[in-house]
């Protein structure tokens, strides 16, 4: 079965195909919006994702492009958490839930705001507060919670 789906909040399209255990997806930049009819809205001839999930939730893919700011990491985050619903509303075996909508939501709202918080050190420099410690923090708390 072959679903394909319009996620406008991240900026893509994702074209899902479902096996017996496994979802294989591919998924296109949205790079004209119609508001109107999300489905006439224009995208790359290419896909710039390609991958697949497994029933228990372990996903390989290979993501061919890059982040131009925090904004697109956002969009693809807000993405993975739309494959991994997609795969779990479709029932068994699919339906592990993999991650915390609350856990996701804050740790993207403490990048953001680490992003965008300026630290004065004592020498007088200004750096941006979002350092490899925090980074790693970051990357703990998501294990620690898989």
């Amino acid at each position: 079965m072959t679903t394909i789906k319009f996620y406008p909040e991240a900026w893509f399209k994702v074209e899902y195909t479902v096996n017996e255990m496994d979802i294989d997806f591919r998924a296109w930049e949205i790079s004209a919006l119609d508001e109107k009819n999300i489905e006439q809205s224009e995208t790359q001839k290419e896909p710039v994702i390609k991958g697949f999930i497994k029933w228990d939730g372990c996903c390989e893919f290979d993501y061919g492009t890059h982040y131009c700011g925090i904004h697109n990491a956002e969009q693809f985050l807000i993405l993975m958490k739309e494959i991994y619903k997609f795969k779990s509303g479709l029932g068994e075996p699919f339906t592990e839930e993999e991650y915390s909508n609350e856990l996701l939501d804050a740790l993207i709202t403490l990048q953001s705001r680490l992003e965008q918080l300026i630290i004065i050190t004592p020498t007088g420099e200004s750096r941006n507060a979002m350092t490899e410690d925090n980074i790693n923090a970051l990357i703990a708390i998501k294990k620690a919670t898989s």
